[in-house]
């Protein structure tokens, strides 16, 4: 078990280490995480009682399965499909909680971080993972 751990790690590091499993991985751990150190929007309480409870289901699982997708396993692969599909249908179904996403113009830093929180929390980044899951699911490993 402990080498093939090491030897899953030498070949991420590898420079030929296919780059969409290094994006799907990352987007999926920031994903799980970044919503922690986002300035909370001015929405209704039954709001972000809501996306509370959507960030906290998702973290543990964006985290394992971005660690999964890094070690190319089928399991973290569909996870990570289910998870992206769930979270489109949810800001399909909830159309409310799209003012969580707004963008904070009142200065350019503000801006730039309303724009990255934006793009990892929301949609844009569960569309990426849903167009790189192919090429995860190309490499997985059989045994997985």
């Amino acid at each position: 078990m402990k080498t093939q751990q090491v030897r899953l790690l030498s070949q991420r590091m590898r420079v030929d280490y296919p780059w969409p499993v290094w994006a799907i991985g990352w987007l999926a751990i920031l994903k799980a995480f970044i919503w922690l150190g986002a300035e909370p929007p001015a929405l209704p309480a039954n709001q972000m009682t809501l996306m509370g409870y959507k960030y906290a289901l998702f973290m543990l699982p964006l985290f394992f399965c971005g660690i999964g997708a890094w070690n190319m396993k089928k399991w973290a692969a569909w996870g990570l499909v289910g998870l992206a599909v769930a979270d489109l249908l949810f800001y399909l179904t909830v159309p409310s909680v799209r003012a969580s996403l707004a963008l904070n113009t009142t200065s350019s830093v503000a801006y730039t971080f309303s724009i990255t929180v934006f793009a990892i929390n929301g949609p844009p980044s569960t569309i990426l993972i849903l167009l790189l899951s192919p090429a995860l699911m190309k490499r997985l490993n059989p045994s997985s």
